[in-house]
């Protein structure tokens, strides 16, 4: 999947030839950018010009570091200039208007270079600053080079809630758990998503005994390879049914699997005021979730504890 992007603020031109220049002002310093769902495109448009960075969406992942674009096959930036005002419509169409028509593109050629930088913000976005190294514009028989110039900045989201607290309601989401003394613990959301504890039954006889625990005293067990815990998205509504199916259904599928990686599970065992009952209260701390399809993507579960909280509530396991 590409993505299509532009910001440019104002950029120096070196002319390489001598011909006539219609590649003039190229200004987007205060354009706004704009994202075309029906061809996932990004770009800005400012009076009749358009500019378009064209390369796959591999290089905005939710992952901080320092990226260098080589322009090529797969990795494009394109000017194009209109015979009158650019506006949505001629590239976010199925079919694209009769007018304005292009009247000049500028291509930029093999072997030039941008730079990305990324950096998680507070509110767990990521902010993806573009820098132009190096870029020479080519049309027929005339160039332009523009370099050491800021191209703008472009914000992604996580692709997850990981609200596995309360619901939209305010009301607290149900432990749930899977037949067997070595079932699943779990929890789901409105939102897809899965959080699971896959223990063995020597984990689960260490933690869930029926004795209250006293004072600020809890039960402890460290995640391991055998004790697991996994985040899961998925591609539609969830049910017991989903999670503790022995054969994964059709629909919905697994898209994402975020595992556990050290960490602790937490257990406190009081009584229920209701029904005399024991209850254990699970918490979770110091997990760090790594996506198996990008193991360079993680997250901290202290990232989204509550308020003045040092651990993460799981609920209440019967």
């Amino acid at each position: 999947m590409k993505k299509l992007l532009a910001i440019l603020s104002v950029i120096l031109f070196i002319s390489c030839d001598d011909g006539d220049m219609t590649f003039k002002n190229f200004d987007f310093g205060n354009a706004t950018l704009q994202y075309c769902s029906l061809n996932d495109l990004l770009y800005k448009y400012n009076g009749t010009e358009m500019l378009i960075l064209d390369i796959p969406s591999s290089y905005f992942t939710n992952v901080e570091g320092d990226e260098t674009v080589v322009i090529g096959n797969n990795n494009k930036v394109i000017y194009r200039n209109y015979n009158n005002t650019a506006n949505s419509s001629v590239i976010c169409s199925d079919i694209p208007p009769s007018s304005p028509i292009v009247i000049e593109e500028w291509n930029a050629s093999a072997g030039g270079t941008l730079r990305i930088q990324t950096e998680k913000l507070e509110n767990n976005s990521y902010q993806h600053v573009i820098t132009i190294i190096y870029l020479e514009f080519v049309n027929g028989g005339q160039s332009t080079v523009i370099e050491n110039q800021s191209f703008g900045t472009y914000t992604t989201q996580q692709s997850y809630q990981f609200e596995f607290i309360v619901d939209s309601n305010d009301n607290e989401i149900d432990v749930l758990h899977c037949d067997g003394d070595a079932g699943l613990i779990f929890k789901y959301n409105a939102y897809y998503e899965a959080l699971k504890l896959d223990l063995t039954t020597e984990a689960k006889n260490a933690l869930f005994v029926d004795e209250v625990t006293p004072g600020d005293e809890y039960r402890v067990y460290e995640f391991d390879e055998n004790n697991r815990i996994i985040f899961d998205i998925y591609s539609g509504s969830l049910s017991s049914d989903v999670i503790c199916s022995n054969v994964p259904p059709v629909n919905p599928v697994t898209l994402e699997r975020w595992n556990g990686d050290g960490g602790e599970i937490r257990v406190r065992t009081t009584i229920s005021e209701i029904d005399g009952s024991y209850e254990h209260h699970i918490a979770l701390v110091g997990i760090t979730f790594i996506n198996s399809g990008n193991t360079e993507e993680t997250f901290e579960i202290q990232d989204y504890y509550p308020e003045d909280e040092t651990e993460y509530p799981f609920g209440i396991y019967p």
